[in-house]
């Protein structure tokens, strides 16, 4: 099972490992045993992250930040992404620290094309 993604609030530092899903997925019983597996990962790495799962539904972007998104999404190496967010950073007038890009997780239908590390809880 691999999350959709653990992101981490840049001036808490807090990590949330995200799960999102369409909304009829509320009480699928694979959604809560992909939760019962997070947070076993959790607590067996003693990791300080917390897992919430996100609905579809409650994914609401202003235009500037489906604009972003788009940008962002059509970038095809992480070299290219991790100097997206460093500019996109920069616009919102907060330092993107660089440590902070192995902590991304992406995964979905096709295999990720990016240099990242990918978290895969077993």
């Amino acid at each position: 099972y691999t999350p959709d993604f653990l992101i981490r609030h840049k001036e808490t530092f807090e990590a949330t490992l995200i799960e999102i899903k369409p909304r009829a997925f509320e009480n699928h019983p694979q959604l809560f045993l992909r939760k019962a597996v997070a947070e076993n990962y959790i607590q067996r790495k003693n990791l300080d992250w917390k897992f919430k799962v996100v609905f579809d539904d409650q994914i609401i972007l202003t235009e500037e930040q489906f604009n972003a998104f788009t940008e962002c999404i059509s970038l095809s190496t992480g070299k290219a992404m991790a100097a997206w967010y460093a500019a996109y950073s920069r616009r919102m007038n907060q330092p993107f620290p660089d440590n902070l890009l192995c902590d991304l997780v992406i995964s979905g239908p096709k295999p990720p094309s990016r240099s990242w590390k990918q978290l895969t809880l077993l």
